[in-house]
């Protein structure tokens, strides 16, 4: 059974612009026992993106900030440190896209799937990967 997620920022950013199932699976996934985690850059890269949110979502600041806040609510943020060991082998994973080491090394060392709808992360067999519709088949929830 899914215990796990390591959770991808265009997860996060999908679900503040259009208030999708990744937005729901956030919410509830936590309630019914899937811990979540994602790298702490994940939060700053988020809030870096202020402005494109805001222009995308139709939000104003005070609402943004306040669903930024819900969704990370659940959300462990893991720092360098802890999968900084992995990163080579996460490397060789993707060698073209660098960014995206740090959430297959952090799945590597939780052991645990990672939660993206970029299809060329499942052209590699190293780890499991779930799109948002994926994972609402898996746990049996509606999205």
């Amino acid at each position: 059974m899914l215990d796990s997620l390591v959770v991808e920022a265009n997860i996060i950013f999908a679900a503040l612009i259009k208030k999708s199932g990744n937005f729901k699976l956030i919410s509830l996934l936590p309630k019914v026992g899937i811990k979540l985690y994602s790298p702490e850059f994940v939060f700053e890269e988020i809030r870096k993106r202020e402005e494109k949110l805001l222009k995308f979502s139709g939000l104003n600041l005070f609402e943004l900030r306040f669903l930024i806040n819900k969704l990370f609510k659940p959300i462990k943020s893991v720092s360098k440190s802890e999968y900084e060991s992995l990163l080579a082998e996460a490397k060789d994973i993707f060698p073209g896209h660098p960014k995206d080491s740090a959430y297959f090394a952090l799945a590597l060392k939780l052991k645990t799937p990672l939660w993206s709808n970029e299809k060329l992360h499942k052209k590699q067999s190293k780890v499991k990967v779930y799109s948002t519709s994926e994972l609402v088949k898996e746990v049996g929830m509606k999205s």
